[in-house]
């Protein structure tokens, strides 16, 4: 759940039923969920730390970077956005520890505001690969995400289960041939998303990702932001 991987598992504090979903926008939209997104950690299967991300949040709580660092402390990547009047991300910039541009995603929205579409692109402007997103209209729930290689060519799908109260429980992991590769298991706790577990295709740990979150502070505007 790498932040900026646009159309596969950004994670944002957007509901406290379920943080992966974000509501019908408009214009000025505001934030009714007193909790944001801080910080996220990911280990490996033998429970060591290898990086982690912090959440930069700009007024109005608008997240305005994400910050990767290794288990050094050693700052990585910086992740920032461009995003509309409406809340939206359209643009998500990477960059290295320097500042220098290595990679952007941009991001495409249907009518009911829901994120359809996310293409890679290197520095330069070369496309890399593109993620085609398909949505429940009712629930607004992500049903799958086709990930498709620069040659148009599809290399992965993954297809999403939620329960009953519409809490996003579990991904599963396709390649081009439909074989399973693998799977990420969400626990919630207080209807706060605070881990999630890789499985690879033999269902055997490979790791695990932690979230802390923050209450906002009541002088913030709220203005909503998020992605899926």
């Amino acid at each position: 759940i790498a932040p900026g991987t646009a159309g596969n598992y950004t994670v944002t504090a957007r509901s406290v039923q379920d943080p992966t979903k974000q509501a019908s926008a408009v214009v000025n939209p505001v934030n009714p969920y007193a909790v944001r997104l801080r910080r996220q950690d990911s280990y490996n299967a033998t429970n060591t730390l290898t990086t982690y991300w912090l959440y930069v949040y700009a007024s109005g709580n608008a997240l305005s970077k994400v910050e990767a660092y290794n288990s050094s402390n050693t700052l990585v990547q910086l992740t920032t956005y461009v995003i509309d009047l409406a809340g939206h991300r359209t643009r998500t910039d990477a960059r290295d520890a320097s500042g220098i541009l290595t990679a952007y995603t941009t991001v495409e929205y249907n009518d009911n505001y829901l994120p359809i579409r996310s293409t890679n692109f290197s520095a330069a402007g070369v496309m890399t690969s593109r993620t085609e997103n398909a949505f429940d209209p009712v629930t607004r729930n992500k049903l799958s995400a086709d990930g498709y290689g620069s040659t148009n060519t599809l290399s992965s799908r993954y297809v999403f289960t939620y329960d009953a109260t519409g809490k996003r429980m579990a991904n599963t992991v396709y390649n081009a041939s439909n074989t399973t590769m693998g799977r990420t298991v969400y626990e919630y706790a207080n209807g706060l998303l605070i881990k999630c577990t890789f499985y690879d295709a033999s269902n055997v740990v490979t790791g695990w990702r932690l979230f802390t979150f923050e209450t906002i502070p009541t002088t913030e505007d709220l203005f909503a932001f998020g992605s899926w």
